[in-house]
């Protein structure tokens, strides 16, 4: 006959591997890895027009402007050697560090969803060092300015 303790220890064993394999199931799974408990409306105030489709780390579509690069890029800086320090609405966008030859550079980061963004605005590109977009197409774009295009850098993370 099992002593109360030993029914014990195998119960315990018993929900631990089903909660082992119960987190197993929900990581296997596409997609989101929970429900959630939010209870949301059932209908969107307005339809979105969404991008092209991405599916990178639970970003369904692709970015249509400045915000979807900034989510994106979040995902990627660290992959990239870029430590984000600050982030601020007044140009540039943010201040952070790069990894070059084992040591961290102070750097300063502006985001825009096309590169000719960046002229369109008129920031001057004496004043930040890195811009961050989803499409480079900015033909004139100053030497001094270097530019990370995170359509052409996400190719190298979907392999």
């Amino acid at each position: 006959m099992k002593s109360m303790i030993q029914t014990q220890s195998l119960t315990q064993a018993t929900m631990s591997r089903y909660l082992l394999i119960g987190l197993l199931h929900q990581a296997l799974q596409p997609g989101i890895l929970s429900k959630g408990t939010i209870k949301f409306p059932m209908k969107p105030k307005e339809e979105v027009v969404i991008g092209e489709p991405l599916n990178f780390e639970g970003l369904a579509n692709a970015p249509m402007e400045e915000n979807g690069v900034i989510f994106l890029f979040g995902k990627l800086h660290e992959r990239m050697g870029i430590r984000i320090k600050a982030i601020r609405k007044g140009f540039p966008d943010a201040t952070g560090e790069v990894w070059i030859k084992g040591r961290l550079y102070p750097r300063t980061f502006e985001f825009e969803f096309r590169s000719s963004d960046f002229k369109r605005h008129g920031h001057d590109p004496q004043k930040c060092d890195i811009l961050v977009c989803w499409e480079h197409d900015w033909d004139d774009c100053p030497k001094n300015l270097f530019v990370i295009e995170l359509k052409s850098e996400l190719e190298k993370y979907n392999k």
